[in-house]
């Protein structure tokens, strides 16, 4: 399944040149430790990440597809990936600025850094990052903030990302996505690609 139209520029990033392109799903939950792993491994500057070695890939274009996968164990993790689809709509191409900004303050949002504050002081806490890449914090709570029904009773439809997240949820269900990091080669799950694996690895393998 593709992605949701809206979200194409900002979850999809391209990198390297060659004829053949390579799809490399990213499925990863910003609350999860192991997420955090490996995507320090995928796009850490200054560390040969592998968005810096992408040309040792000879020939081939990877093409790296951002999957939301919010476990349901960690109830912030929803609030966290509602956070990225903001910025995916507000500043595109400042996502993956966001999701590593996401993934670098990530023990801030553990459960018992949750578990006393309200979801919109969760909320409010995610706007002081979102404005790091430029994003107005108005704007972005506007998106976050659940409005009171228009008849007064009580509603339970979300806010306005809430539709967004739920394409991604069902992709990774209908593919038996469950635990996260996940990586998927051309539309096949690898478990070869673990948190574990380094990036020499992921050179060899994507380079085949």
């Amino acid at each position: 399944m593709a992605l949701p139209p809206k979200y194409a520029a900002s979850h999809i990033l391209e990198l390297g040149s060659g004829d053949e392109t390579v799809n490399v799903d990213l499925f990863v939950d910003f609350n999860c430790p192991f997420s955090k792993i490996i995507w320090d491994k995928i796009e850490n500057p200054g560390t040969n990440a592998l968005f810096e070695r992408v040309g040792e890939v000879k020939g081939r274009k990877l093409r790296f597809v951002f999957r939301n996968v919010p476990q349901p164990w960690h109830p912030q993790s929803t609030l966290l990936h509602e956070a990225s689809l903001a910025v995916g709509q507000l500043a595109p191409k400042k996502f993956w600025e966001f999701a590593k900004i996401l993934f670098d303050h990530q023990p801030e949002y553990f459960d018992t850094e949750c578990a006393n504050e309200t979801r919109d002081q969760t909320y409010k806490r995610l706007a002081k990052l979102a404005t790091e890449v430029g994003v107005e914090e108005s704007k972005f709570l506007e998106l976050l903030t659940v409005q009171k029904s228009k008849d007064g009773k009580p509603a339970n439809t979300g806010n306005a990302v809430t539709n967004d997240l739920k394409p991604f949820v069902r992709f990774h269900r209908q593919n038996g996505v469950h635990m996260t990091p996940t990586v998927a080669i051309n539309g096949i799950v690898d478990p070869a690609f673990e948190s574990s694996t380094p990036v020499d690895v992921w050179i060899e393998k994507l380079s085949k």
